[in-house]
């Protein structure tokens, strides 16, 4: 498994494109600050990003994925990608559920995400929390 740290890969996917473009540009403004080139593909549903994903011979650094969506949903999505990409193999692979949900769920979905192997973050997107958490996935440059 060779991994190439100068390329930040990033999956977004989401039904509602606002969201989507706040988190590209966030993305995009972190792989600058850390002198990388993000390479981030986009999806509105979880088939074709699961399509694209299916293709890949090693995971991006970042899924950030809605939960809610039209036809696949972000928890089946997440559950394919783990099972192609598990996590003692590809460790550099970052999951993360976000969900416009109330502050009580959050919290609960939080806890099951956490304890499923992934993070959460809750819509709409607290741009500092999302920065840090764009920042952490991040591939660390080689020694």
């Amino acid at each position: 498994m060779s991994e190439d740290n100068t390329i930040y890969r990033i999956v977004l996917v989401d039904n509602d494109a606002v969201p989507r473009r706040i988190a590209r540009g966030i993305c995009e403004l972190i792989a600058q600050e850390i002198s990388q080139r993000a390479e981030i593909q986009e999806f509105d549903d979880g088939v074709p990003a699961w399509n694209y994903l299916s293709q890949l011979q090693e995971p991006p650094h970042l899924l950030l994925t809605d939960m809610n969506m039209n036809v696949m949903y972000g928890d089946e999505l997440i559950e394919k990608v783990q099972a192609k990409f598990p996590r003692d193999r590809f460790p550099s692979l970052n999951i993360t559920l976000a969900s416009d949900t109330s502050a009580e769920m959050a919290k609960s979905m939080a806890g099951m995400a956490e304890s499923n192997g992934y993070a959460f973050l809750r819509k709409p997107y607290e741009i500092p929390a999302l920065k840090e958490h764009v920042k952490k996935c991040a591939p660390k440059p080689a020694a």
